[in-house]
């Protein structure tokens, strides 16, 4: 099994200021494989929310804007993979993807190699992940027929 292993940065959020995000780790087989950003818990929100914890199942998908990539998907969680599956209140569409920050996220994963301090065009200093694009695609692979445990290794 898969494992993400996340933390989170909750307390930073207001009006003036937007959270970093949750960021986390992936293991395979219990070894270090690489970080990852997300958007920061918004209750499960479509679009703005990471996914809650649980195990996902990880299916193929194929994306417009993606290309060929992996959805988690957990019904039991409200975590379906086709728009068309969905049901009022769940989420599709939730994918493993490459982006550096948590606001290039509507409510997917990106892998990264490290995390860093930088900035994006007109944002504040944040924290991202670094390499997401080489490290997806070194990531896939790994994860296709596979499960995926989310889990929170603690609060920030």
């Amino acid at each position: 099994m898969i494992i993400l292993e996340r933390w989170c940065d909750h307390d930073r959020e207001s009006e003036d200021n937007a959270p970093m995000g949750c960021f986390g780790s992936i293991y395979i087989d219990g070894l270090f494989f690489c970080n990852t950003v997300e958007q920061p818990w918004r209750e499960n929100r479509r679009f703005v929310s990471c996914v809650p914890t649980g195990t996902y199942k990880l299916e193929d998908f194929q994306s417009e804007r993606y290309g060929d990539t992996l959805a988690l998907s957990n019904p039991d969680l409200d975590v379906v993979v086709y728009q068309n599956d969905a049901t009022e209140g769940q989420r599709y569409a939730c994918l493993f993807h490459a982006a550096n920050w948590s606001h290039q996220l509507q409510g997917c994963i990106a892998p990264g190699k490290n995390l860093a301090w930088a900035t994006d065009r007109g944002h504040k200093a944040n924290l991202m992940v670094t390499y997401s694009k080489n490290t997806l695609a070194m990531l896939l692979p790994h994860l296709r027929g596979e499960e995926l445990l989310i889990r929170w290794k603690h609060q920030r």
